[in-house]
C-alpha cells in the first residue's frame, strides 16, 4: 500500500488543485470541467477549504500532494447515514496503490468517524481505473444508472453505483 496520508485542504494547495483539475483527460474521467484560470482554481479551493470531508491526499516521503478525495452525502440514498466518496489522482501517480488507500482512509473516517451505514461511490461505466479501485478496496457493484451523467462537454454517460455497508467495512478491516 503506497505511504500516504489525507489532510483538510488548505490554501498552500492552489497549485495543485490547479494542476490536477486542469488536466483533461483526468477532468474527463470524473466529469468536472477541467480548470482554465485562478479565479476558477481559487473558486475551487475556497469551496475545498469550507468542507470539512475534503483532503488532500499526501505522500508521507516528500509531503507532496498528489489527489483529492472527498467525502459527502449521497446524492442517491435516502437514508440520512449514507456518504459518497468523490476521488481525482494527478496522472503521473496513478498505478502505484496511492487511491486505494487515499479510499481506504476515507471510508475509515465515513464509517468511524461520521457514522455512516453505507458509503459508495459511482464512476463512469468506461472509468475501468476507478472500477479496479473501488473493487480492489472491497466495494460491490450494486447496478448500473443509465444516461446518469451530463458532462460538461455535452457527453451523456452511463455511471456504475459501488458500495460498502458498515458491517462489510467491519468484516474487512477491522479485524
Amino acid at each position: 500500500m503506497a505511504d500516504i496520508f489525507l489532510r483538510s485542504v488548505c490554501r498552500e494547495d492552489a497549485n495543485s488543485i490547479y494542476s490536477i483539475y486542469s488536466h483533461r483527460q483526468s477532468c474527463l474521467d470524473c466529469g468536472v470541467k477541467p480548470l482554465r484560470t485562478f479565479r476558477q482554481t481559487r473558486a475551487l479551493m475556497d469551496k475545498m477549504t469550507a468542507d470539512r470531508d475534503a483532503f488532500a491526499i499526501v505522500l508521507k516521503d516528500n509531503i507532496q500532494t498528489v489527489g483529492f478525495i472527498s467525502v459527502s452525502k449521497d446524492t442517491h440514498r435516502y437514508n440520512p447515514r449514507r456518504y459518497m466518496l468523490g476521488y481525482i489522482l494527478a496522472p503521473e501517480y496513478r498505478g502505484q496503490g496511492i487511491m486505494p488507500a487515499a479510499v481506504k482512509k476515507a471510508m475509515r473516517h465515513a464509517f468511524l468517524n461520521l457514522g455512516a451505514d453505507v458509503v459508495s461511490a459511482a464512476c463512469f461505466t468506461g472509468n475501468k481505473a476507478s472500477q479496479r479501485v473501488l473493487e480492489k478496496c472491497g466495494f460491490v457493484r450494486e447496478g448500473c444508472l443509465r444516461k446518469e451523467f451530463v458532462r460538461y462537454d455535452g457527453q451523456v454517460l452511463d455511471s456504475f453505483i459501488y458500495s460498502m455497508l458498515y458491517e462489510e467495512y467491519k468484516e474487512l478491516y477491522e479485524e
